[in-house]
């Protein structure tokens, strides 16, 4: 589960470095087994990922993860906002 999650993590956070994964995975595949159509799932696979990798992801770790809690120790409040509510620094 482990794998999966490290995978799923960079996929959703390296969107660019997995499109040229797809690339040159797909691209031996096909020049291996001389078959072109081993090329076509790389458009849709990195449409995909770049529309809903992240939501995956989300959706592994919250099925998969393991729940943690955390004590915080510092708590400044920032000069910055996100919808007129300032940003709290952890």
């Amino acid at each position: 589960m482990i794998f999966i999650s490290k995978i799923l993590f960079f996929t959703s956070h390296h969107g660019f470095y997995t499109v040229i994964i797809l690339l040159v995975f797909f691209g031996l595949l096909s020049y291996v087994t001389k078959k072109a159509w081993f090329l076509a799932p790389i458009l849709p696979l990195a449409i995909l990922n770049g529309v809903g990798g992240q939501y995956l992801n989300a959706w592994f770790l919250n099925k998969y993860g393991v729940e943690s809690t955390a004590i915080i120790t510092s708590d400044v409040e920032t000069n910055s906002t996100l919808n007129e509510m300032y940003i709290h620094d952890y």
